[in-house]
């Protein structure tokens, strides 16, 4: 009696262990899952960097950039900006200073900071703050309004931007000496390369980096865990002689729904399929913008898209790590 006590209570204990495994494997899938939208909807249009200290442009090239720009019958969105660390940020009122980064515009700030207050080229006595910054210099984050000053120049604050990084956005003026050497264009993803070719020809060969290679990689690996339970349900349905309908269904559901998943890019379709060169430019393009972005420092823009890149394989790997536990175990009989 005391033996089938015994043998209820372990098999309790296992089912309760299995229930929360479980659990925990469709959270951190979710957390995964809701890192990897989250990561797409912050990708920008297209993003682009100066090959070296020769490519960089300073305010006056800029400027030219965005006038030539409104000239051309479809005129695109972009802003041109750089990032400066170091500079002293000062309020007059409490009378606070802070060291911090200073990122100079030229172009529309919501092309780097969407959902916030837009500034543009002619707005001179306007800036934007990152949370972190205005709770140094004013002790809160409801700051609008106040002046604070940067460059020689005094500004109002018209938005608080949410981020633990310290750092302030303004537009640039001809009087800072501004090497700008990054750039963001808005446009969809039927006009990528028809924008980028655009771009191009206003700013010189500037380097792409692709933010499209780290989204496609997250989704990628949102893929890991249900895979690895399509693959371990096709295992035990195949042990047994009596269900090969049953796997044969599991087998073509789990096919059409991996290729539903599947979204090719416009920009990855050829005019003509037969176009073979066309394949080996765009491979040659992806991995040259990946070594790029893979290289090039990572400035505060950079920082969400990068944070929910990394947050995507973290949580991916632990599903996955604990997906592969319960596996074995559930195939020992300890469960």
């Amino acid at each position: 009696m005391r033996r089938i006590k015994a043998l209820c209570q372990k098999e309790w204990r296992g089912r309760c262990l299995s229930l929360l495994l479980s659990l925990a494997v469709l959270w951190c899938f979710g957390e995964s899952v809701f890192c990897a939208w989250s990561l797409k909807g912050q990708q920008r249009g297209l993003d682009f960097a100066a090959p070296g200290q020769q490519g960089e442009m300073d305010y006056a090239a800029a400027m030219h950039a965005q006038e030539e720009n409104l000239k051309s019958d479809a005129p695109m969105e972009f802003v041109i900006w750089t990032q400066t660390e170091g500079m002293e940020v000062t309020a007059d009122n409490p009378g606070t200073a802070e060291e911090c980064a200073v990122l100079p515009l030229c172009g529309r700030s919501d092309l780097l900071f969407p959902g916030y207050a837009v500034l543009d080229t002619q707005m001179q006595d306007v800036c934007l703050i990152s949370s972190a910054l205005s709770a140094k210099l004013f002790g809160g984050k409801d700051t609008k309004g106040l002046v604070t000053e940067a460059s020689g120049r005094q500004m109002e604050i018209l938005d608080v931007i949410e981020s633990e990084e310290i750092f302030l956005v303004l537009e640039a003026s001809e009087q800072e000496d501004c090497s700008f050497d990054r750039a963001a264009v808005r446009c969809t993803s039927e006009e990528m390369a028809k924008t980028a070719e655009a771009f191009r020809k206003l700013t010189g060969e500037w380097k792409q980096l692709d933010y499209r290679i780290p989204v496609w990689i997250a989704q990628a690996a949102c893929l890991t865990v249900p895979f690895m339970l399509w693959i371990y349900l096709l295992y035990l349905i195949k042990k047994t002689e009596k269900t090969s309908l049953l796997w044969y269904l599991l087998l073509a559901g789990g096919l059409i729904l991996l290729v539903l998943q599947i979204q090719i890019p416009p920009d990855m379709i050829p005019a003509k399929w037969s176009d073979f060169d066309f394949w080996r430019e765009y491979w040659e393009n992806l991995c040259t913008s990946w070594k790029i972005l893979y290289r090039s420092e990572k400035k505060i823009p950079d920082l969400p898209l990068m944070t929910g890149f990394i947050k995507t394989l973290k949580w991916t790997a632990i599903a996955a790590g604990g997906t592969l536990f319960g596996m074995r175990q559930f195939g020992t009989g300890y469960f």
